[in-house]
């Protein structure tokens, strides 16, 4: 028996309303017949999945971003990007840290910020720098 293969989109759109491509009759007689003459490859039949999907479903199950990562060999970053997951910007987390009791340059080794830039987001002020010729100058100017 022949059944006709149709579909309907998401839009209400028949897929097939053109196609005259019918599914293959079957006999049910598959038992102990040769894979090949019967036209299962399991090969074929296997689907890989990408990166991002096992993510994705790794996420459904549960699981959190810190053991996606390790799971699929990934950064967090990574999985987040992967997830759409926004990122929190180096300026707030660098507040976040100061506010827990962490030091300049415990923070800037766990962003991978140099000091000043933590300093910066901080609203720590450089110290100022007195350089070698200004000091000169106010001691010959006396």
């Amino acid at each position: 028996m022949a059944l006709p293969i149709s579909g309907i989109n998401s839009f209400g759109v028949d897929l097939f309303a053109h196609s005259t491509t019918t599914a293959p009759e079957t006999t049910g007689k598959t038992h102990g017949s040769d894979p090949k003459a019967t036209g299962i490859h399991s090969e074929r039949d296997t689907v890989k999945l990408s990166t991002s999907v096992k993510a994705w479903q790794m996420k459904e199950e549960g699981k959190s971003i810190s053991q996606i990562a390790n799971s699929l060999n990934l950064d967090v970053k990574t999985v987040n990007l992967y997830l759409g997951i926004a990122q929190t910007p180096p300026e707030i987390q660098a507040q976040q840290m100061k506010a827990q009791g962490k030091s300049v340059n415990d923070i800037a080794n766990n962003l991978n910020l140099d000091v000043k830039t933590v300093n910066l987001y901080l609203g720590i002020a450089p110290a100022p720098v007195e350089s070698g010729t200004e000091k000169g100058l106010n001691s010959k100017a006396r």
